[in-house]
């Protein structure tokens, strides 16, 4: 087959043609610039003297020499979720990243963990006498880059909340739920044998076109072609296609990766 007549084949041009623009459109929106935080939170109760106890007439609870009613941590982690540098700056004065508690809540203790790189110089800073408040500051964050703190405090699981305006970013910061080790593999297994799948499909579709001599011989060829073209297999291929397409789309994945600077702070 002349490859040059097949591919100035306006039928050909036109696919090519499609499939250029749609390449286009998608390299735009996946390159466009995309100011963004994320965070992840992951809480324990170390100790607690609610009174619903069972103990609660007989159980005291202190914490660096002072009673404390609860002791609960939480650990964060914070990351350029975007594409774009994020400065501590490019939070808007009236809004700072904050971690802010219930009133009446006391931060006991707080320990900024390793950050994707010394640089990045992330800290925690308390506004004035306030003790249910404290302010994130980092110099600089590159995409995917991020840092891990963890606070002990005497609020409930779930009371704490971290908030603040991100200019050019309105939706910052964004909560987003780990995605276990397990999930990511079977993910990423997901994927390939997608991936095989379409690869697999397009082979059996190009290949009789490319090469018309394999429809004439050998006979074994015909034979698979014409199984392969049945109205049963043909259904059969559209429908699991048609199922792994909309399972990677709209299956709802229960969480999100953390960037590889930061999954060796994973507890």
């Amino acid at each position: 087959m002349d490859i040059l007549a097949w591919i100035g084949d306006s039928r050909v041009g036109g696919l090519l043609s499609i499939i250029g623009i749609a390449l286009a459109v998608a390299s735009y929106f996946w390159r466009r610039q995309k100011t963004l935080l994320r965070y992840a939170l992951t809480e324990a109760s170390i100790a607690s003297a609610h009174k619903e106890g069972r103990f609660k007439d007989e159980l005291e609870i202190y914490f660096q020499g002072k009673p404390v009613p609860t002791v609960t941590s939480s650990v964060f982690w914070v990351w350029n979720g975007g594409n774009t540098l994020v400065r501590s700056s490019d939070m808007a004065s009236l809004d700072p990243l904050m971690v802010i508690l219930p009133q009446g809540s006391t931060i006991l203790r707080f320990t900024v963990g390793t950050s994707s790189r010394p640089v990045n110089n992330s800290r925690l800073v308390f506004p004035g006498d306030i003790n249910h408040e404290a302010i994130l500051e980092f110099d600089f964050l590159e995409p995917n880059e991020g840092f891990l703190f963890e606070l002990v405090h005497t609020a409930a699981r779930n009371a704490v909340k971290l908030r603040g305006t991100l200019i050019n970013s309105p939706q910052s910061p964004v909560f987003s739920r780990l995605m276990p080790a397990s999930t990511r593999r079977d993910f990423r297994r997901l994927r390939w044998v997608t991936a095989g799948l379409f690869a697999v499909l397009a082979l059996g579709t190009a290949i009789p076109q490319i090469f018309p001599q394999l429809q004439a011989n050998p006979e074994w060829w015909k034979e698979l072609t014409a199984a392969y073209l049945s109205a049963p297999v043909q259904y059969l291929i559209a429908a699991i296609s048609a199922a792994a397409a909309l399972l990677i789309f709209f299956w709802p994945w229960p969480g999100t990766k953390l960037p590889s600077s930061l999954e060796d702070m994973l507890p």
